[in-house]
């Protein structure tokens, strides 16, 4: 037989159940959050665009600046302007000169002052009968690890006689890098066109690269060097 105190006690569980229940708030963990500031993201965007290859007017579009807020979290984020990544990109030129320079001059004094760079140029012509130059070079270091180097992209608007365009190429790399074509270029490659050729001929005497290079390479497996 229930007592007074039995049915006290069932009386304030179904008191308590009928109580409204207090909404379930659950706590979303936090995993991640990006540390980059306004700083960090032009950095980043600038070296993307300069490592790849890449023009400017590719982060320019609306969605690109949604696409850094959303992985910033920062909807007040804004995207480097073009003067900022122009001297952006010349202190990286400059970084690379002063690089090339030493090292070519390094690889120059550690030969006893032997010729040993492969030039390649290059050049055409657009519609507006501008003269575009470019030059690259190639070698082998001091420990034997082949190396090239992207040297030179120029405009001449003046013309492309062969003889100013080599006197170009020479004034050119001996300003920006130390690069004395006379003295330490060793062969220079063009294709088979009669200017390109022309301009090789100013540069450095004829010779035949695939007898030189045979022989080099005889020189200094036998140790006679």
């Amino acid at each position: 037989m229930p007592t007074a105190t039995a049915d006290l006690v069932v009386g304030r569980k179904h008191q308590r159940s009928a109580e409204p229940k207090a909404p379930c708030t659950k706590r979303h963990k936090t995993f991640w959050t990006p540390q980059v500031n306004q700083d960090g993201v032009t950095a980043h965007v600038a070296r993307w665009l300069i490592r790849d290859g890449l023009p400017y007017n590719m982060i320019t579009t609306p969605t690109f600046r949604e696409f850094l807020a959303g992985t910033t979290g920062n909807p007040d984020v804004t995207v480097l302007s073009h003067q900022i990544y122009n001297d952006i990109l010349d202190n990286s030129y400059e970084s690379f000169r002063k690089y090339t320079k030493s090292l070519l001059l390094k690889e120059f004094n550690e030969l006893h002052e032997t010729p040993f760079i492969t030039l390649e140029h290059d050049l055409c012509t657009n519609k507006a009968k501008n003269t575009i130059v470019g030059v690259s070079c190639e070698f082998i270091d001091h420990q034997w690890r082949p190396r090239k180097l992207a040297l030179l992209t120029q405009v001449k608007s003046d013309g492309h006689d062969s003889e100013e365009v080599a006197n170009l190429l020479d004034v050119e790399l001996k300003q920006r890098y130390g690069l004395d074509v006379e003295k330490m270029a060793r062969f220079t490659i063009s294709d088979t066109a009669s200017a390109a050729r022309k301009v090789s001929n100013h540069l450095t005497p004829r010779c035949k690269p695939t007898v030189r290079c045979m022989r080099l390479i005889y020189v200094s497996a036998t140790g006679l060097a």
